[in-house]
C-alpha cells in the first residue's frame, strides 16, 4: 500500500512530480479528493485560485494525476482514501470551500459583499476556522471545523450553509420573511 505522493512519484516524470510537490507545498496541501460514490479522485475546489497563472499546465497535470490515482485506487493506503478509522471520542476535521466569483451574477460588488458578510457571520462562532484567499477575480473562503459524531458533523455543516444563505439574503436586502402566529 502506498500514499498518494509515493504512487505519483513512481508513475510521473521527475519534472512533473517536482511541480506537484511545489504546488502542494511539500504535500502539506492535498489537491486531490477521493469521491466514495464514484470511486474516483477529483480536484480540490480551490486549485484555480491558488495557481491561476499557470492554469493550463497545472490543470493538465492535476487531471492526469487524478486519472492515475483513480486507475490505481487498489494500490493506495486507506488513509489516502479518507478511510481512517475514527475511534470513540476521537475528532475528525472537515473543510468546506466556497468561491465567490466577481462576475458571477452581474454585479461584482454583490458577490464580494456576500463573501464579506459570510466571513463576518462565521467569525462570530469560534467552532469554525477560516481561510480567505483573495484572487484576481474571485474570493475563496474555506471553512474548517472538528466533529466527533455524525450528528455534530451535520449540525455544523448545516449551520455553515444556513449562514451562507443568510449572508446572501442580507446582501440582497431580501431578508427571510415570516408572520407572527
Amino acid at each position: 500500500m502506498a500514499s498518494i505522493p509515493e504512487l505519483l512519484k513512481s508513475v510521473l516524470p521527475e519534472k512533473e512530480y517536482a511541480l506537484l510537490e511545489r504546488l502542494t507545498r511539500g504535500w502539506k496541501d492535498n489537491l486531490f479528493h477521493f469521491d466514495r460514490k464514484s470511486g474516483e479522485f477529483e480536484l480540490a475546489d480551490d486549485w484555480l485560485l491558488r495557481y491561476g497563472a499557470d492554469r493550463e499546465q497545472v490543470l493538465d497535470l492535476l487531471l492526469r494525476s487524478c486519472e492515475v490515482l483513480s486507475s490505481r485506487v487498489a494500490e493506495l493506503d486507506q488513509k489516502s482514501l479518507g478511510h481512517g478509522g475514527r475511534g470513540r471520542g476521537e475528532t475528525e476535521e472537515f473543510s468546506l470551500s466556497f468561491t465567490f466569483d466577481a462576475g458571477a451574477r452581474g454585479s461584482a460588488r454583490s458577490d464580494l459583499a456576500v463573501a464579506d458578510r459570510f466571513v463576518d457571520l462565521l467569525v462570530r462562532d469560534p467552532v469554525y476556522r477560516l481561510s480567505v484567499v483573495d484572487g484576481p477575480n474571485a474570493k475563496m473562503v474555506r471553512v474548517s471545523f472538528s466533529f466527533r459524531s455524525d450528528h455534530e458533523f451535520f449540525t455544523r455543516k448545516n449551520q455553515v450553509q444556513w449562514l451562507l444563505e443568510t449572508a446572501r439574503r442580507l446582501s440582497s436586502d431580501s431578508p427571510f420573511g415570516g408572520t407572527k402566529l
